[in-house]
């Protein structure tokens, strides 16, 4: 096969796990760099934290969120130290890539998105809901892809819950059994330090089982963010923008015909495939868009034939 393609490749268009990861880490490198020039410049960590972080955290506080509203989605994105960005992004290229290969990558955002909200509100809420909290909910703050991460985890267990790791080794690890895990060292973790944290993290859990639990009803809690996005993207599409106002050359172009009636760049006797190119292009565009399971038994033995025979 001449031409192939994967949706979790590296620089591929619609690599949304790679692209969110970037975003984390741009972040991450530009808030240390914030930090160094504080450093270089003699201030303290403290001085750092106080002067920096309150534009980019989000604080259990009511007023300082109200001053801040902005804080709701960039705490998700927001790390400090290399090992928690580096747990965090090695989670969710695990489960996000699982999520991106079998869902179509239009969920993986969503996903992330609102999960991080909800792990959010459940921090907020839980600030001043329960009276362990009360001393400290007016100083307290939040950041990290961790509920983020989580969501996408879930998401994933729930689509495909007997997926496996490592099938070579013993029949391979389910992926369920990996995620109780997780969840179950995340639980024992609550009275041992960043307590809100861990409650945000159960926050963006719970959103991740009931949005494919709704996506498997025919739910799609993501439409909404995926028009948005497509409203977007057409403000910076040239090519959208010509197909909404073709030019009258354009149109005068596409009605002249060749004077050619033959191929000469094609010898005879050309062994072709019976399968086109366009073909496996279409079929390759529905998993990364619907995921693997949206296909057909017939696009389905069309992807085996391919395999077998070149493809011209």
């Amino acid at each position: 096969m001449q031409h192939q393609r994967h949706p979790i490749f590296l620089g591929e268009d619609n690599n949304i796990v790679f692209k969110l990861i970037c975003i984390n880490l741009v972040v991450y490198l530009l808030l240390n760099f914030i930090r160094v020039i504080y450093f270089l410049y003699g201030f303290s960590y403290a001085d750092f934290y106080n002067q920096i972080m309150p534009w980019v955290v989000l604080p259990s506080s009511w007023h300082q969120l109200l001053t801040h509203p902005w804080t709701v989605l960039t705490f998700m994105f927001v790390h400090l130290s290399f090992w928690h960005i580096l747990s965090n992004m090695l989670w969710f290229w695990v489960f996000g890539r699982l999520l991106q290969d079998f869902a179509g990558h239009q969920k993986v955002a969503p996903v992330y998105v609102y999960g991080g909200l909800v792990g959010g509100a459940l921090f907020i809420i839980s600030y001043h809901l329960f009276p362990i909290f009360k001393p400290i909910a007016e100083h307290s703050t939040a950041f990290g892809a961790s509920a983020s991460v989580m969501a996408i985890a879930f998401a994933t267990t729930w689509l495909i819950p007997r997926f496996r790791f490592f099938p070579m080794v013993a029949g391979g690890i389910p992926l369920w059994v990996v995620t109780v895990i997780f969840v179950l060292v995340d639980l024992a973790s609550i009275p041992h330090g960043n307590a809100g944290g861990h409650i945000a993290h159960l926050g963006g859990a719970l959103f991740g089982a009931l949005f494919m639990w709704q996506l498997q009803r025919g739910h799609d809690w993501s439409m909404g963010m995926q028009s948005m996005f497509s409203w977007v993207n057409g403000w910076f599409d040239p090519d959208r923008k010509q197909l909404r106002r073709p030019s009258h050359g354009s149109e005068k172009k596409s009605t002249h015909r060749s004077g050619r009636f033959y191929r000469p760049d094609i010898p005879p006797f050309k062994k072709v495939s019976r399968i086109s190119e366009k073909k496996i292009d279409e079929i390759l565009d529905k998993i990364n868009e619907q995921g693997f399971h949206s296909l057909t038994r017939e696009e389905r033995e069309i992807l085996r034939r391919a395999s077998q025979e070149d493809i011209q």
